[in-house]
């Protein structure tokens, strides 16, 4: 029996959570919130042992590639950002420093679980080339 893989969802948009809640349940992925950044976000990232965590930017004054990069410091599990308005100049810094991918909305929400698939096939890859 294979276990669903742990998507940590990062954002206080209870709306986007629910679209995303959805389709990635029908994709047989176990799903969880997180609504804030606050102190207990380690913890929480500690208890769920997520196999993604993907950020929504809109969360609090913190912008998402701050957020990955406190995340980064806690774990090295795969980061994916939402974004609404990414420069240039952010996203070769949020590649660069914090996380595996971003996508700019508006997006459909099975372009997220084909870039979350996409991420778990690089790693497989590169644990297959490391290992």
């Amino acid at each position: 029996m294979v276990l669903a893989k742990k998507v940590l969802i990062i954002s206080a948009d209870i709306l986007l959570y629910q679209r995303l809640r959805n389709q990635l349940s029908a994709e047989e992925y176990q799903v969880s919130l997180v609504k804030k950044t606050d102190g207990a976000l380690k913890a929480t990232i500690d208890a769920l042992n997520p196999d993604i965590i993907v950020v929504d930017p809109d969360i609090s004054v913190l912008q998402g590639v701050e957020i990955s990069l406190m995340v980064r410091q806690w774990t090295p599990r795969p980061i994916l950002i939402l974004t609404t308005a990414m420069t240039l100049d952010n996203q070769v810094r949020a590649l660069d420093l914090a996380a595996e991918n971003y996508l700019s909305e508006p997006f459909d929400m099975s372009i997220i679980a084909g870039r979350i698939e996409h991420i778990f096939s690089l790693e497989q890859t590169t644990e297959s080339i490391d290992g």
